[in-house]
Formats: C-alpha cells, structure tokens, sequence
C-alpha cells in the first residue's frame, strides 16, 4: 500500500470550491467524486493505496480516498482523458474549508499523480490518523503483519 497525490484541475482553472457540486455530474459514481482520469496509461496506484486529490492551481485538498480499480475514460472527454482510476471516497472537503497540501506538510501539486514519500509520508500519515482515525489503525495493523511476514521469512531464509 503506498500513498499518492492526485491533481485535479488544469489548463490554469483551479477545482470549484463548491466541488462537490458544481461540477455538474448527475450521479456520484460517475462523478469524480469516485473517478480520477489521466492522460496516459499507468500501472499506478493500484487497488488498496491511498490517495489525496488536490487542486492544482490551489493546492486545497478535496478528499482522501483508497483506489479500488481501474476505471473507465473520462465521460467528457474521453480522447484527452482515456484512463481511469476507481476511487471511494473515505474523506471529502469543501473548498472553502479545504485544508491545503502546504498546510498539511504534503508539499507541492504536480501535474498527474505522484508517490508521496519521506517526510510527505509522515504528513499524510497523520493527515489520515486526525481525520481518519480507523482507517489509521487498519493500516498501521497491516503494516505490523507485513512486517512480521518479513521478519519470518528472513529467518526462515538464515536456517
């Protein structure tokens, strides 16, 4: 399981404060509400990481969500989006109150998506643990057993 930032917005225009709503999707899981679209194909993120979207001329954050699939092209425009992610939506904010990537410690927005690593990791670690405090212990306990996976099959490797 990895952690990523997902941009949204483009071409100078920033996501809608009101993004939730102003998009003009008629049922939410068309919307981009469980969608993230993007220019090329890419074996990443895959089904179980972690994603923020943020604005990409903002930097506010719209939501944390976990990758459930790959999704469908971009309704709109298929021909300049024709790659989808599936996503579910775990938290989700309004513009106007949206905490930012600057001010969460998650460092800048690029273009497309991109692995957060480092100090960005610790970030959006306790990002989700203040805001998501369940799913914190979900994977700090998956991380425990991955870890005491690795450890046993070292040993295992030593006899």
């Amino acid at each position: 399981m990895r952690y990523f930032v997902m941009s949204v917005g483009g071409d100078g225009k920033p996501a809608p404060d009101k993004w939730i709503t102003d998009w003009g999707w008629d049922t939410i899981p068309d919307s981009h509400l469980c969608n993230w679209w993007d220019a090329m194909h890419s074996d990443l993120p895959r089904p179980g990481d972690i994603a923020v979207q943020a604005s990409t001329v903002t930097g506010k954050l719209l939501g944390i969500f976990r990758v459930i699939g790959e999704g469908e092209p971009q309704p709109f425009d298929p021909r300049r989006w024709p790659y989808g992610t599936r996503l579910e939506p775990l938290v989700l904010w309004d513009g106007r109150y949206a905490p930012t990537m600057a001010s969460s410690g998650l460092g800048p927005v690029t273009q497309r998506y991109r692995t957060i690593t480092g100090d960005h990791m610790q970030a959006m670690e306790v990002l989700i643990r203040h805001h998501l405090p369940a799913l914190s212990e979900e994977l700090l306990t998956k991380q425990r057993i991955l870890e005491s996976m690795a450890t046993a099959g070292h040993q295992l490797g030593q006899e």
